[in-house]
């Protein structure tokens, strides 16, 4: 019983990483979205 614990808990800890991980891509590609039309406006 407790071995299941440990993994089902082990996959919720990975499965957080990843989603924060996705997130934190998500932010960095929409702020170099938003730079890139930036500097095609201006430029």
């Amino acid at each position: 019983m407790q071995e299941t614990d440990t993994v089902a808990r082990d996959g919720t800890t990975a499965l957080l990483r990843e989603g924060f991980e996705g997130a934190g891509q998500l932010q960095f590609l929409k702020a170099e979205t938003v730079r890139l039309a930036g500097s095609n406006v201006t430029g």
